[in-house]
């Protein structure tokens, strides 16, 4: 970790105590770890004692409080002899800040591995692990995971790792179990003892063992998350619409059209007006009656104060209005904080959002009309960006939705009491999240464990990857993106599945409500091309192809003459044209409990190769269908056949593959 500083957040904490390396090691020995132990000296005469003991080859380091990184000012001799050795322990006694000497023992080399804990802002204690020495800098090929960390946490970890394979390398073989228990120690030392950072580089891994060369420990407060879930309903019966206008360029206009369809009652408020399109208009918010949800459609200037009238006659206060902390200026940031003072009252949902739409109750809370059209399904879509939920509207208006929940500034209601509401949400299976930037990432976390543990299935697509997106982040919601491997490591320890664009995003949600996680897929082709592409761009995204059975292999042998490829990938050629064979083979396939999904990919070529529509709504039952044909025919198919369908293997292979990353 000292070599990567700026990739692994390991900088300084307000209010630490730092220890040397002998007391860092002390620390380490007490819990069963393993170390070069050293010894501290202050005067030659303790030198010459020490070196008594320890023999020669030995190492001296520069011992200070101030001096955290001692190679980067050459606070470290390798010496082989008193004479030697005296002459080191000077030179390094009078360096600045030096408070003394360590003398310990030349280890052993071994594989150079690093371990070290940090802190992040979002999320607090993480473990970083990977090669050491040179490599952490050279190669950036490290894995991180929140603190505490379990066995199964670490052995992903490793598994994550670019440079595994050096674990068994050149006939040696290094001992990851030793890994694993270090790591895991480490995680119970940063619990225990307040370590806010640690850097063990270089731990040399041997065939049997290890031991800790280099020890670095910051004592101090780690950071706090504590937080209240907010109960939530996205099923309001009575909606009041502040700021309602019979003028269609206004957004309060546009709220009461998405609103129309809906059975809750609405109650719109204008000073101005009686009625609009036949619906009685109240003259101020002191005229309404109770209601579960009021809509505020106001200037931002209005807000605060619109909302103070509200405490009493809402229950919660959906505000459509920009202008906060967003709008990076001193009048937004003081209005959000007083919003934020007001949500102990009455629960905000916002400020800077679009809306909800409860899909399944046809409540369409939203300035759209057109999410009224969506199908009801089985998916929600949780997104920090209202374009991202427009994406899906207009992209996937084929998809079956619970509900589509706009974020905004998220100055009250967040993450984490959504994602609790759906972990209770009988009729939603898979959550899609869009994430720009967090202030408590320990409560999302915890949110997505228990979504894993209600059954559930969270797909997470984060921005803030690069430094112009962070940036964006921060100006579009008032949150900064945050550090992006952390995040993404936070997601997979809690069984959510992290996706990289908008598209896979919503492609992987659809696989995940259909099939579940999997973990490997069998591919059927009429054409020996798709199939052979699909398995490249399935495995080298970390999916697997499915190992057929015997039974399965013998059968696919009984069906499809030589002339074809009769393992995964299955290449059923010209024996494709036979329906009564094509049927016969998928039927194979899915009794085969080595696949987990099937997918047939296609390309129409007429007037030869055309699977009639009639057979193909009858033929494809479960399977993942790629097909590959005009925009108009594709468009029907999509209509009429009830399978999945994608119109390229490149997405379907990408989707699945990633959905095997969360199989546990």
């Amino acid at each position: 970790m000292r070599s990567e500083r700026s990739s692994v957040n390991t900088g300084h904490p307000r209010s630490s105590n730092f220890l040397m390396e002998h007391e860092s090691k002390d620390l380490l020995e007490r819990y069963g770890i393993k170390t070069a132990k050293c010894v501290f000296v202050r005067k030659e005469d303790e030198l010459i004692r020490a070196l008594e003991a320890i023999g020669f080859p030995a190492v001296l380091k520069v011992a200070s409080r101030k001096i955290p990184h001692k190679s980067e000012i050459g606070g470290v001799r390798f010496v082989n002899s008193e004479k030697e050795a005296i002459d080191a322990f000077r030179e390094l006694i009078s360096i600045e800040f030096a408070e003394g000497v360590n003398v310990q023992p030349m280890l052993e080399k071994g594989l150079e591995f690093f371990i070290g804990t940090s802190e992040d802002p979002q999320f607090g204690s993480f473990l970083a692990l990977g090669l050491g020495g040179f490599y952490v800098e050279a190669l950036k090929d490290y894995s991180v995971r929140l603190i505490p960390v379990e066995r199964r946490d670490v052995e992903e970890m490793i598994e994550e790792l670019r440079s595994k394979e050096i674990f068994s390398y050149r006939g040696k073989k290094f001992d990851r179990e030793a890994i694993v228990d270090l790591a895991l120690k480490v995680s119970e030392i940063v619990e225990r003892e307040s370590v806010v950072e640690m850097d063990l580089n270089p731990v040399f891994i041997y065939e049997k063992g290890y031991a800790v060369a280099d020890a670095r420990i910051v004592i101090g407060e780690r950071r706090n998350f504590e937080s209240k879930i907010r109960e939530l309903s996205f099923s309001p019966k009575r909606i009041a619409v502040i700021g309602a206008s019979n003028n269609p360029l206004k957004v309060g206009y546009a709220v009461l059209q998405s609103l129309k369809k809906s059975k809750a009652e609405i109650y719109p408020v204008n000073p101005n007006l009686s009625e609009i399109d036949g619906i009685k208009v109240f003259k101020s918010v002191e005229d309404l009656p109770e209601v579960d949800l009021a809509i505020v459609a106001l200037p931002a200037e209005k807000v605060v104060e619109t909302v103070e009238k509200l405490i009493g006659k809402a229950k919660e206060a959906l505000i459509i209005s920009v202008g906060f902390r967003e709008a990076e200026v001193e009048e937004g940031k003081e209005r959000e904080r007083r919003l934020k003072e007001l949500s102990e009252r009455i629960r905000i949902i916002g400020p800077n959002v679009f809306g909800f739409v409860n899909v399944l109750e046809g409540i369409n809370a939203s300035f759209t009309p057109e999410f009224s059209k969506l199908k009801p399904g089985k998916i929600a879509l949780v997104s920090q960006s209202g374009g991202i939920c427009h994406y899906a509207l207009h992209r996937f208006s084929e998809v079956g939705f619970s509900y589509v929940i706009h974020l905004g500034n998220r100055c009250d209601v967040d993450f984490a009491d959504v994602l609790n509401f759906l972990a209770r949400d009988e009729n939603t299976r898979v959550v899609a999240i869009y994430v720009e930037g967090l202030e408590n990432g320990r409560a999302f976390f915890e949110a997505l464990k228990k979504l894993n543990e209600s059954g559930k299935i969270a797909v997470v697509l984060k921005a803030g990857r690069s430094e112009v997106a962070d940036r964006a982040s921060m100006s579009h919601t008032g949150s900064l993106a945050g550090d992006y491997r952390v995040f993404t490591s936070a997601v997979k320890q809690a069984k959510g599945i992290p996706v990289e664009s908008p598209t896979e995003l919503i492609d992987v949600a659809v696989l995940a409500e259909k099939l579940g996680r999997i973990r490997s897929v069998a591919v059927v082709t009429i054409q020996a091309g798709l199939g052979i592409v699909f398995a490249d761009l399935l495995e080298s995204n970390g999916g697997r192809l499915s190992k057929l059975s015997e039974e399965t292999v013998e059968e696919l042998r009984r069906i499809l003459p030589p002339i074809t490829h009769r393992d995964n990938p299955i290449d059923v050629s010209f024996s494709g044209l036979d329906v009564s064979k094509l049927r016969r083979i998928l039927e194979v396939l899915r009794r085969d409990r080595n696949v987990d999904a099937v997918v047939f990919c296609y390309a129409v070529a007429p007037p030869s190769w055309v699977i009639p529509e009639e057979v193909m709504k009858t033929l494809f039952r479960d399977e993942i269908v790629v097909y590959v044909t005009n925009a108009e025919d594709f468009e029907k198919k999509k209509k009429t056949l009830n399978c999945v369908l994608f119109d390229s293997i490149e997405r379907c292979a990408l989707a699945l593959a990633r959905l095997s990353h969360g199989f546990d």
